[in-house]
C-alpha cells in the first residue's frame, strides 16, 4: 500500500489520542507516554481505507506513446485529487484533455459510480476550463457541454469509448483541436484507463511532486476517515495485541515446517531457546553465589546454618566412618 508507514502512524496518534481501552483485557493506560503504542502495527483500518480508494489514471496514447494524462483519485464519496498532464507538443492545446475526460464519465458510469461522485468529477473538470479561459492556448473545443447530459455521455460518445483503439478521422474530428487533427489524421489512438494502477498513477510524479502533496492529500483524507470510523475498530494494549502477532507467527512456523518440510524457522527457535535457557541458568548461578556470600559476609550464623559443613558417623563393615558435607551445594 502507497504511503503506508505514514499512515500508519496517522493511525497510531489517533488510536493514542483517543484513549481507549484494551478491547480485549479492558486495560486503560496512559498511551502517550508508553512509546511502543507509537510503533503498533495493525493496519487493518488501512487496508479497510485502500478498499475505498480508487486510483484512476487516463492516457491519450498516439501510435502508443503517451501524450495526455488525466489522473483521479476518488474515495467512492468525492474527488480527493484531480491532476492534467500532456507532454510538450501540447502545451498550447487544451482541447487534448477533452477525450480523456468524457471517457473518466463513461468510466464512472460504466463502474455504477453514484451520481454525486460523477457531478464532483465533472467539477474538477471545470476548475479546468475556468483557466483554460485565461490561458492563450487553443479550446475552441474543450468544451464538454453537449455530450453530457444528467451527468451522464450521451449515446453517440458512448458508442465512440466502446472501441479500445480507433482512427483519428471526422468521427473525433469536433472533439479535438484543428492543429491535432491535421497532424494526426489516420494514426491510431488509444484511450487507456488504469483504475487500480498506483504505479501508473504515480508516474509522473516522480520528478514534479519534491514534497509529496500526493502522499499529504492521502494522509489528510485517511484522518479525517479513521476519525469518523475509529469506534468501529478494536484496539488491543501492546501485550494483548503482542500475544496474538505471536500465536499468529507460530503458526506460520508451524506450517512451513509441516507442510513445506522447511524447518529453518523451527531449528533457530531451537537454538534461540537454547541460548536463553543457558543465559538463564548462568545468571541464576550467579545470582544464588551472590547471596551465598552476602550471608557470609554479613549473617554468618545463617550462612553456618544454611550451607556449614555437617558431620555424620556411619558403620561399615564393622568399622566407623565419619563422612562430611555441605548442607547446600
Amino acid at each position: 500500500m502507497y504511503t503506508q508507514q505514514k499512515l500508519l502512524r496517522v493511525k497510531n496518534l489517533i488510536d493514542i489520542y483517543t484513549g481507549k481501552p484494551c478491547s480485549n483485557c479492558n486495560v486503560e493506560t496512559n498511551h502517550e507516554n508508553d512509546f511502543s503504542y507509537y510503533g503498533n502495527s495493525d493496519v487493518k483500518p488501512i487496508r479497510d481505507y485502500y478498499k475505498k480508494l480508487n486510483f484512476i489514471s487516463v492516457s491519450l496514447l498516439i501510435d502508443y506513446e503517451c501524450d495526455a494524462r488525466i489522473n483521479v483519485l476518488d474515495n467512492k464519496e468525492e474527488i480527493i485529487h484531480s491532476e492534467f498532464f500532456r507532454s510538450r507538443q501540447f502545451s498550447f492545446d487544451d482541447n487534448i484533455y477533452l477525450l480523456l475526460f468524457l471517457k473518466l464519465v463513461y468510466t464512472y458510469t460504466k463502474n455504477g459510480f453514484p451520481t454525486n461522485l460523477k457531478k464532483l468529477l465533472i467539477e474538477c473538470y471545470n476548475e479546468f476550463l475556468i483557466n483554460v479561459n485565461k490561458s492563450v492556448s487553443d479550446s475552441r473545443n474543450a468544451g464538454y457541454g453537449k455530450y453530457i447530459s444528467n451527468y451522464s455521455l450521451n449515446d453517440n460518445i458512448s458508442k465512440i469509448f466502446e472501441k479500445e483503439i480507433f482512427i483519428v478521422n471526422s468521427e473525433i474530428k469536433e472533439f479535438v483541436s484543428e492543429s491535432f487533427y491535421q497532424k494526426n489524421e489516420g494514426k491510431k489512438i488509444k484511450i487507456a484507463v488504469n483504475e487500480q494502477s498506483t504505479d501508473t498513477f504515480f508516474l509522473p510524479y516522480a520528478n514534479i511532486d519534491v514534497d509529496h502533496y500526493i502522499d499529504w492529500t492521502i494522509l489528510d483524507n485517511f484522518r479525517k476517515w479513521y476519525i469518523k470510523n475509529v469506534s468501529n475498530y478494536k484496539f488491543l494494549c501492546v501485550q494483548c495485541f503482542g500475544a496474538k502477532e505471536r500465536r499468529r507467527s507460530n503458526k506460520i512456523k508451524d506450517i512451513l515446517y509441516t507442510d513445506f518440510k522447511d524447518s529453518t524457522l523451527t531449528d533457530m527457535y531451537k537454538e534461540q531457546h537454547q541460548k536463553y535457557a543457558s543465559i538463564k541458568k548462568e545468571k541464576d548461578l550467579i545470582k544464588k553465589n551472590e547471596k551465598k556470600e552476602g550471608l557470609k559476609k554479613h549473617r554468618p550464623e545463617v550462612y553456618k546454618a544454611q550451607y556449614g559443613i555437617t558431620t555424620e558417623v556411619i558403620v561399615k563393615d564393622g568399622k566407623k566412618t565419619t563422612i562430611t558435607s555441605t548442607k547446600k551445594p
